[in-house]
């Protein structure tokens, strides 16, 4: 159709004007690692799996940047999907995981309208949905080669209520629960790390 064909002239621009970017990027600075596509919406794939969608960037940069706010037990299955279809030679990033909706009364921005992904009703259950991520992250840090993960997010922004915090930073969660679990993600990078190098 016309509407399609537009659609993909814009997505071909897109594609030229942000190589061309990257590209300079690179000559200006050739130490400096580029992300070109944060998620790529489009930039490079977009597939359907079990009925969520997932998007990766990266064609142009030094990282192929994953997307996706699938349930824990989905996200290895995914991760997966897209690393097959990466080159081994880049960096492999989960750019934006998460998004678990926790709403607290009276600390919203705007009531009627919030939203995000991945519903939970209390701290506990936020709490526990978000260690069932990170073991998945550990397993792809493990089979993988995952990199990098970056949880999605920190605060609420606006009508978006899947932050740790509320819009006017109040915690929905225990601190001390959420650092010993980042920090078990982090030391177990660490041995992998740490392993490879003593292999090689």
């Amino acid at each position: 159709s016309e509407q399609n064909h537009s659609l993909q002239k814009l997505q071909d621009q897109t594609n030229t004007i942000t190589q061309q970017t990257v590209q300079k990027l690179q000559t200006l600075d050739p130490t400096r690692l580029i992300t070109d596509a944060s998620g790529g919406r489009n930039v490079c794939h977009q597939k359907p799996l079990d009925n969520y969608h997932f998007w990766a960037g990266g064609c142009f940069g030094n990282n192929t940047d994953f997307h996706t706010y699938c349930e824990p037990d989905q996200l290895l299955d995914g991760l997966h999907h897209v690393a097959m279809d990466s080159d081994p030679n880049k960096a492999f990033v989960l750019g934006e995981y998460g998004g678990i909706l926790l709403i607290h009364q009276n600390h919203e921005w705007y009531p009627s309208r919030s939203h995000g992904q991945n519903k939970v009703d209390t701290q506990t259950q936020l709490q526990d949905k978000y260690d069932q991520y990170a073991y998945k992250i550990q397993q792809a840090i493990d089979h993988l080669g995952l990199s990098a993960a970056v949880y999605t997010q920190l605060t609420d922004v606006e009508t978006e209520c899947n932050g740790l915090l509320t819009y006017d930073r109040l915690l929905k969660i225990d601190i001390q629960r959420i650092h010993a679990i980042n920090t078990r993600v982090i030391r177990h990078f660490e041995r992998r790390q740490y392993s490879s190098s003593m292999t090689e």
